[in-house]
């Protein structure tokens, strides 16, 4: 068995090798862009899906990260609450509702995928608080993109899924073929923001 973007962690499980984004460090990468759109202050919030490995990787590296620069760098920057928005843009949207009247002082949301950023981006505009709240994304998926150049999404933390099943495809040829292959794999993510999108073909 290979797996790939999700790991399994069902105990007794032989996986010959696992191939995925590094979470951890894109965790991070988002948690850096919402400290530059902020200018490292204000209250800020994760929308969640704690079920997952994947985003409990994300948030982990997002606090990692806000730790180190609160330690490094005086960011004041603190996180103030965190809902569970089921990595769907509908449950987010609620969220991100119930956030902005619970903290209506609020100024930063990490969302932990791009529909969770779609969702909290479209209930800031219902509430007129799109220019004073700053959202960071996870995935780089085509909505995401073109919504990072619609100034709804300040950026995003983005994925590589073309590298991520070319590696697999890679390490099972090698496995197949009586080389050894690690038995993990994680493919660094980039940072996509409004600049990128309005440079990027792809991004109507």
């Amino acid at each position: 068995v290979f797996t790939v973007d999700i790991a399994a962690l069902a105990p007794g499980v032989k996986v010959v090798s696992h191939v995925a984004t590094d979470n951890l460090a894109g965790g991070r990468l988002a948690a850096q862009a919402l400290i530059e759109a902020l200018d490292g202050k204000g209250k800020v919030a994760i929308i969640d899906h704690p079920e997952v490995e994947s985003v409990i990787l994300r948030t982990k590296g997002f606090d990692e990260e806000l730790a180190k620069q609160k330690a490094e760098k005086g960011v004041t920057m603190e996180v103030v609450a965190r809902l569970p928005g089921g990595g769907a843009k509908d449950r987010s949207f609620k969220a991100a509702e119930d956030l902005i009247q619970a903290h209506p002082g609020i100024t930063g949301i990490f969302a932990i995928n791009d529909s969770s950023a779609l969702g909290a981006g479209a209930a800031l505009e219902k509430a007129g608080k799109l220019s004073q709240v700053k959202v960071v994304g996870f995935d780089g998926d085509p909505a995401g993109k073109a919504a990072i150049k619609a100034g709804q999404i300040y950026a995003d933390s983005i994925q590589f899924p073309d590298r991520i099943g070319r590696t697999a495809v890679q390490n099972i040829v090698k496995y197949l073929a009586g080389e050894d292959v690690p038995p993990e794999t994680l493919i660094p993510t980039g940072l996509y923001r409004k600049a990128d999108a309005e440079k990027d073909p792809a991004v109507k």
